[in-house]
């Protein structure tokens, strides 16, 4: 009988009403029983929800982490080739002229716009890390 109640089978209400020969101990203690079940049942459905959201939430964290790596290692990687394309006399070394050179191309300025730089930017690195300077 416990089963069909919990599970839908029958109405709470028509379990007490048959209960009423026994005795009103015996219902009460139907509707005690009954509102544990339920009370236990909603906490472990509640476990179950909250875990998955959890691992959802961890997931997405570990997957934005990794997207970050991942763009920091393109920009990285585009760094270096904006160097040695600013590099023209392939020495190693970028001067203060190829660095000028290089702030009037449309497609330097752009890649430094994609890592979120501007020329003004590199230009003060630049004179920062320049050991002729």
């Amino acid at each position: 009988t416990m089963f069909k109640t919990v599970y839908g089978g029958l109405l709470w209400g028509e379990v007490v009403d048959a209960l009423e020969v026994a005795g009103v101990s015996y219902q009460i203690l139907f509707i005690v029983c009954m509102t544990l079940i339920s009370f236990l049942a909603f906490n472990i459905l509640t476990a179950i929800v909250f875990a998955v959201t959890e691992r959802a939430r961890q997931i997405f964290k570990e997957e934005r982490i990794e997207d970050a790596i991942r763009t920091q290692r393109e920009d990285i990687l585009t760094l270096r080739d904006i160097f040695w394309e600013m590099d023209i006399n392939k020495t190693g070394e970028i001067t203060r002229e190829e660095l000028e050179i290089a702030c009037r191309d449309v497609h330097f300025d752009a890649l430094l716009t994609s890592l979120g730089l501007k020329i003004f930017d590199v230009k003060r690195i630049f004179d920062v890390i320049d050991e002729d300077h």
